[in-house]
């Protein structure tokens, strides 16, 4: 309707000769109003995201060696790695833990309030939960998953040369190498990358027993399980490029699609197991790839979420030295950095996007609800953050070199 009546005031104004001085203003005004309806029509679909802050504690975050930091589910205990002269420790609240030589992989326990990490101790490495560390040592570590519905915890590490998967404290299986992990909501499901004669596999657990997937590939980018169901997927490269599998609860259910970009990373799927989104890097930029195409370019993206549906999607991205997080066609403020490796995730009702971001070195827990609308939410703008990331904060990726490369969060979001 709008073009019809575009077209009319076009005719009209032409072939009216009576008042040849004020055409121009005319078809002027007539471009304005065509453009701003179109504009407002376009508008018409987007959803109205608002944007609420709340600070978590007291905690100053200029302590964080390298921005090391791990923030509870419930918001309420906020971790973070101290560094000394030739010694690391990690701080919770008031509460300072014993003194290693390095620590890495930091992060919570479910709901609860159990930091979990590794810890070096002389030549070996240990896992140490709530301060209590594990009988086992190993001489390399790698990456670290917890459950967010429970309090499942599985790692890998290495011992004579073998990567050895490791959940709740029992030794699962050993590989020539282990990458990418990743546990699912209950804690039940587990799906890691691994190198077995010379292929890369995507394995799954479903308790203690080991299900080897695929045909074997070059490299396996990421790996990612359904939140609520016992579908496993991953990003795999073959001589043909990069392909995104998903596999079903039978060994046999696998569907394939072609991802045509340089790199993959932060493969995430929805509870139904259907829908499935991750970030490509292409021209040098970072986009995300979701259930309605191709995103908008940036330096870096950090974590995505799907809703339980597959229809919305959030993830955080990073452009020069601010990392912001997208909700649909919203997007925040400027953060020195979105906390837990850039984590966020849909509430359990759908309406709303929860994360944690740091400016001015304190930590918020951000909200976005979803309250209808057709204009994008009005987020309030403060100051550019003053903290500059210039450094890697590192991954412990123990696939990085030779047949596997490192794309994952942390990478990505240097400044390197």
């Amino acid at each position: 309707m709008t073009f019809t009546c575009k077209r009319i005031a076009y005719g009209t104004l032409r072939s009216n000769r009576a008042f040849p001085a004020a055409w121009p203003i005319l078809s002027l005004c007539a471009l304005v109003l065509t453009a701003f309806t179109q504009i407002t029509l376009a508008n018409a679909g987007a959803e109205d995201w608002r944007f609420r802050e709340r600070r978590i504690g007291d905690v100053d975050l200029k302590l964080a060696d390298s921005g090391r930091t791990a923030v509870s589910a419930d918001f309420g205990a906020i971790a973070l790695v101290t560094a000394g002269k030739d010694s690391e420790q990690v701080v919770v609240g008031k509460r300072t833990h014993r003194k290693y030589s390095k620590v890495a992989g930091l992060a919570f326990a479910g709901n609860s309030r159990k930091v979990i990490y590794w810890a070096q101790r002389g030549a070996k490495w240990v896992l140490v939960a709530g301060e209590k560390e594990s009988t086992q040592e190993f001489d390399e570590v790698g990456e670290i998953a917890t459950s967010t519905k429970s309090d499942h915890v599985a790692c890998v590490g290495s011992r004579g040369g073998r990567w050895v998967v490791v959940k709740d404290g029992d030794e699962l299986a050993e590989y020539e190498k282990v990458g990418k992990i990743a546990l699912s909501q209950d804690g039940q499901f587990l799906a890691v990358a691994a190198l077995r004669n010379g292929r890369w596999f995507c394995v799954t657990f479903l308790g203690a027993e080991p299900t080897l997937r695929g045909s074997g590939y070059r490299e396996i980018g990421c790996v990612a399980v359904c939140p609520s169901c016992r579908v496993a997927g991953y990003a795999a490269r073959d001589d043909s490029g990069w392909n995104i599998v998903l596999i079903g609860p039978d060994k046999e259910t696998e569907r394939v699609a072609s991802a045509p970009y340089y790199a993959v990373a932060s493969l995430v799927i929805s509870h139904e197991g259907h829908s499935r989104a991750y970030a490509a890097r292409k021209g040098g930029k970072w986009l995300v790839v979701g259930p309605n195409g191709e995103g908008k370019p940036h330096d870096g993206i950090g974590h995505i979420a799907l809703s339980a549906d597959g229809q919305k999607i959030a993830y955080s991205t990073r452009d020069g030295v601010e990392w912001r997080v997208i909700v649909g066609d919203a997007e925040t403020q400027g953060y020195s950095q979105i906390l837990n490796g850039g984590y966020l995730h849909f509430t359990d009702d759908q309406s709303g996007v929860l994360f944690t971001a740091e400016k001015d070195y304190q930590a918020y827990s951000v909200e976005a609800t979803l309250s209808g609308g057709s204009k994008v939410a009005d987020t309030p703008q403060n100051d550019p953050p003053k903290r500059v990331k210039v450094a890697c904060r590192g991954c412990n990726c123990p696939g990085s070199g030779e047949g596997h490369s490192c794309p994952c969060s942390i990478h990505m979001g240097c400044m390197r």
